[in-house]
């Protein structure tokens, strides 16, 4: 014990509590005398830190008898252990993982929480009210719940406001329009996210309006979401991100809710909508070429899109789409995705004749394109990677830079070679040797 107390001015203390649901017979005791030991020696390590963080997971069993029983002795233990831990602390972090709280009393001795995590807990209601009590001094808040309507109102309707977030995560949320629009109307001007820099949404965006997003034109600079036809037209409806101040620079669209382009509505509306979204962007993220190809679509007809330099594709655009995407991205200097196969329009051409034909349609269409990211999937469609690089070059005149998998570095470069000694690729040699010096 004497040694432990030489560091008397930590200012930062860090623990994970890890229960299950087994409990035996008399341990009661036991585990609380030890979980309160370890507490009380740990704070004497640092007894006045500036900061602490707590995750606590709960191990889930099938001993469904005992459940009841322990879940009370996880609260009381955890309880105490809050008191003790969190102490006088002036800043606080927790995060729950299924540990299954369901008595508020438990948090009494919690001090204002700066972060806070919830993911698997069963209780909507003390989840929400959890989130809900700091509110006000929240700045980075991850949570699962099925009713986000709940983390903005309160159980009289009226708004929460959390005046310090700056990065939400939201998964598992299911829209609920008829709770949202009774609560609109006794708050249809409220701002609870006036400072949020930092948006991800795991599932389908949760509210009937855009109350997420007013207010942080001028803060929010990352947002990931899934979006479906009422997002969209909603949105559009909204003039949500309409405004030319907006500093967003990172949007990241997902595809997990469909697999298919009808998915987002109309042309016309998902066109105006993109454009607006991206209109301050520099990277655009999608995860599927379905998203993708609706995003090349909106750029053909709009110009919301002349800011992007990065383009993380996902992993089955064809070339073609590709080459398509260079003629509307005008400010792309890097693409990071995987290719599969040459697209429709290009397949009819033959070998000899692809290079001649990209060369003519697509000349200098990627003007500012330096760098193709392979990563991962530079293994995955290797039998026709050169080519692919080779088209990309000859569309793109900066193209110089590939980054491949380590161990496909030399294989890149005996086959680049040999595509230029000899084959179609060979009266475009003088021009394309640059690439022999763009593996990293």
């Amino acid at each position: 014990m004497g040694d432990i107390k030489c560091f008397p001015f930590a200012k930062k203390i860090i623990v994970t509590i890890i229960t299950d649901d087994i409990v035996f017979p008399g341990a009661k005791s036991n585990i609380i005398n030890n979980a309160l030991g370890f507490a009380n020696l740990l704070m004497s390590v640092a007894s006045t830190p500036a900061t602490a963080r707590i995750k606590c997971i709960h191990k889930r069993t099938q001993m469904d008898g005992e459940n009841r029983e322990h879940g009370a002795l996880n609260e009381e233990i955890l309880g105490l252990l809050f008191k003790i831990l969190y102490g006088n602390t002036k800043h606080a972090t927790l995060h729950l993982s299924y540990s299954n709280i369901q008595n508020p009393s438990t948090f009494d001795h919690i001090p204002p929480i700066s972060s806070l995590e919830l993911c698997g807990e069963s209780s909507p209601d003390m989840c929400a009210s959890l989130v809900r009590r700091f509110a006000s001094t929240l700045q980075c808040l991850r949570v699962s719940i099925s009713n986000a309507n709940m983390l903005i109102y309160d159980v009289d309707d009226k708004a929460v406001m959390y005046p310090n977030l700056q990065y939400l995560g939201l998964s598992d949320c299911i829209r609920n329009t008829t709770d949202m629009n009774a609560s609109s109307l006794n708050a249809s001007n409220a701002i609870p996210f006036p400072v949020l820099r930092s948006a991800n949404l795991y599932s389908l965006y949760p509210f009937a309006n855009d109350v997420l997003f007013r207010g942080n034109t001028k803060t929010l600079e990352y947002l990931n979401f899934v979006i479906d036809k009422y997002a969209v037209t909603m949105f559009n409806k909204c003039k949500t991100f309409e405004s030319k101040n907006k500093v967003l620079r990172h949007v990241l669209i997902s595809d997990d809710w469909f697999n298919n382009d009808t998915y987002f509505g109309t042309e016309a509306e998902t066109n105006k909508f993109l454009n607006h979204l991206v209109s301050a962007a520099e990277r655009l993220s999608v995860s599927a070429a379905v998203v993708a190809k609706v995003c090349v679509t909106a750029a053909q007809n709009g110009q919301g899109f002349q800011n992007i330099k990065l383009f993380e594709m996902g992993s089955n655009m064809s070339l073609f789409d590709v080459l398509c995407a260079l003629t509307v991205l005008p400010a792309l200097v890097k693409v990071r995705g995987g290719i599969k196969g040459f697209g429709s329009e290009l397949e009819n051409i033959s070998q000899e004749e692809l290079p001649g034909y990209v060369a003519s349609t697509f000349r200098d269409v990627g003007e500012n394109l330096q760098v193709w990211s392979m990563n991962s999937f530079a293994s995955q469609y290797s039998a026709q990677i050169v080519d692919y690089i080779l088209l990309l070059a000859l569309a793109s005149p900066k193209f110089r830079r590939i980054e491949i998998m380590p161990n496909t570095v030399l294989n890149y470069y005996a086959r680049v070679t040999e595509a230029l000694e000899s084959g179609p690729y060979s009266k475009y040699a003088s021009q394309l040797t640059r690439l022999l010096d763009a593996a990293c």
